[in-house]
């Protein structure tokens, strides 16, 4: 589903030809022209979100569904909010976005089963989230920064230079990375985690009953509580405590 500005799109092509719009032949390149307005969109039923532009999105647990974007006229012209599938991707299609104000989402919903980040932007949440299961995942080079009321079974796949940030508590997590992105979630109590991670990346990570750790590479992972751990390593990478 569709969910673009009918108004905006109209007026788009003659915008475009006069302020922020350069082409290389391929994808055209825009800036942000004017001052951010805001607008409420409408979309089908979701419970998964993927941002796959430079946004700052921020979903909040809550009864009515609701997408609420701010951003500059010519930016809203093509910024997709397209619920297909039961996700919703956040987008902006073939165009590159230059220079521009902060492109702010508003995501309100009743109920959430992952977010996965794409690109250089940002995930974040308003209050903590209650799943049943829950998975995240960072494979561009933004940062996902959430806070989880409690999630049994917890997924976590950061491929990329991209960071993740958790805080809350989660029964059992599931970690893997590949790359040089970090996780952050000495916030996040968990009773078991399985972390495998590939590269140079970090891993900071609460566990209290069992933590299984396989390294390839250079990474590390720091961990905080009294768990039983089993470390397999190969290369230079370590598995310490931080208390």
């Amino acid at each position: 589903m569709k969910t673009k500005n009918p108004a905006l799109l109209l007026a788009l092509p003659a915008a475009l030809l006069l302020t922020g719009c350069d082409n290389d032949g391929l994808n055209p390149s825009i800036r942000g022209e004017g001052a951010s307005v805001t607008e409420t969109r409408s979309a089908g039923s979701f419970s998964r979100v993927e941002v796959a532009t430079d946004a700052d999105v921020t979903i909040t647990q809550g009864p009515q569904q609701e997408v609420r974007v701010e951003a500059q006229p010519n930016i809203l012209g093509i910024l997709e909010t397209d619920a297909s599938g039961g996700k919703l991707r956040i987008e902006t299609g073939r165009y590159n976005l230059r220079s521009h104000n902060p492109i702010k989402v508003f995501i309100t919903v009743p109920a959430l089963t992952s977010v996965r980040l794409s690109s250089n932007g940002h995930i974040g949440s308003a209050s903590a989230w209650e799943a049943g299961s829950f998975s995240v995942e960072d494979t561009g080079s933004g940062s996902v920064d959430l806070m989880l009321g409690q999630v049994h079974d917890l997924s976590t796949n950061i491929t990329g230079s991209g960071d993740v940030t958790l805080r809350g508590a989660a029964d059992a997590h599931a970690a893997h990375l590949t790359g040089s992105g970090q996780l952050q979630s000495y916030d996040l109590s968990t009773r078991t985690t399985n972390l495998t991670a590939t590269g140079s990346g970090r891993s900071f990570v609460r566990v209290s009953s069992s933590l299984d750790v396989k390294l390839t590479g250079s990474g590390s992972v720091y961990y905080k509580g009294t768990p039983s751990v089993s470390a397999r390593t190969t290369g230079s990478g370590r598995v310490s405590s931080a208390n």
